[in-house]
């Protein structure tokens, strides 16, 4: 049985390279040596292989030294990263309906993501698992 290729849109993408220019590497030469070019960023109908955007996120972590590069400006994430699930989002009238659209529309931003609303002790609880391959990404893997 043939791998699922999963994939990011363009738009999460240019918040990806924002992210590392804003960190001071330079994102173009990282897209070339993981086998990607910035250029297409501009094609927003342009799909991504995650595995290759996270082979993107291992370089920038060694030639920044920081392992959590992925987290350095937490406010980067902004609306259109999210493309059409983030203004699905902002137009939500409370929280639970902007979060229960994010889960919706999701595999718009990418399908190498699925997201859950758990009921917990307190109230909801939000799930993330990441797909890396085959396996899904556990919390070690993303060092905490």
């Amino acid at each position: 049985m043939a791998q699922q290729i999963r994939t990011t849109s363009s738009s999460w993408m240019r918040g990806v390279a924002t992210t590392l220019k804003e960190q001071g590497l330079d994102a173009a030469m990282l897209f070339a040596q993981v086998g990607l070019s910035i250029e297409d960023l501009d094609d927003c109908d342009r799909r991504w292989p995650t595995e290759a955007l996270s082979r993107l996120w291992v370089l920038a972590a060694e030639r920044s030294g920081n392992p959590d590069i992925g987290l350095a400006n937490v406010d980067a994430p902004r609306p259109d990263h999210y493309g059409v699930a983030g203004y699905a989002m902002m137009s939500s009238p409370d929280l639970l309906t902007g979060l229960t659209r994010l889960i919706r529309y999701m595999c718009l931003v990418s399908d190498a993501v699925t997201i859950t609303l758990e009921h917990g002790h307190g109230g909801r609880w939000v799930r993330t698992d990441v797909f890396v391959g085959d396996a899904i990404m556990d919390r070690g893997q993303l060092g905490g």
